[in-house]
């Protein structure tokens, strides 16, 4: 149960500290591109934690930052590029994150690609057969910053979600079921969608 209670107080002050930031500027961008209000996002929690802050925030508290990177509280996991959402259990309280990669750059790097490389083998290829494009592509003249960038488009993942721990299972958990659950009485049918941003734009 103590367990449990650190888990939910850890990501509800996390939640606190992203809404706080949901006006940052590269949340509003995200937001103004997908035309998501800001309040759908404050109810689905949506924000930029900004990972130095945030570990300001816990030190005051007496809380050590390194006691949460189980949970994947790590710096890599919140780079100015990323968006952070928050997961929540079918009740409403915070059990872990998800974040989504802001640059992502695989349009750019198949347009790299391409500028070297057949057209239809680079359209074909999957995201991840893009990296064994590269040495092609050098061979054919590519630059080695193109080469470089390419390399790391293809290995970012798009999105990541925090560490599996007492109250979130990855496969037993569906973001945003809280939601729904309050407008029960409202609709008579629920759609299951694939992705966070799916049922975001559902909701809205």
């Amino acid at each position: 149960l103590e367990e449990k209670l650190k888990i939910t107080e850890f990501f509800e002050m996390m939640s606190d500290h992203i809404l706080q930031n949901i006006e940052s500027r590269r949340t509003e961008e995200y937001l103004d591109k997908r035309d998501i209000p800001t309040e759908v996002a404050e109810i689905m929690g949506i924000g930029y934690l900004d990972y130095k802050k945030f570990n300001q925030q816990l030190l005051k508290k007496g809380l050590t930052p390194s006691d949460y990177e189980q949970y994947g509280y790590k710096d890599e996991n919140f780079t100015n590029t990323k968006l952070t959402f928050i997961l929540r259990d079918e009740y409403g309280k915070a059990m872990s994150f998800a974040t989504r990669e802001l640059v992502f750059e695989e349009k750019i790097a198949r347009k790299k690609l391409r500028k070297y490389l057949d057209k239809e083998l680079v359209n074909k290829t999957s995201k991840r057969g893009l990296k064994d494009l590269v040495i092609k592509a050098v061979n054919e003249g590519m630059t080695k910053e193109d080469a470089e960038f390419v390399s790391l488009a293809a290995t970012i993942p798009k999105y990541k979600n925090g560490n599996e721990n007492l109250l979130f299972k990855k496969r037993n958990s569906l973001y945003g079921l809280h939601v729904a659950k309050r407008h029960k009485t409202t609709f008579s049918t629920i759609y299951l969608v694939e992705g966070y941003m799916d049922c975001i734009t559902s909701y809205k």
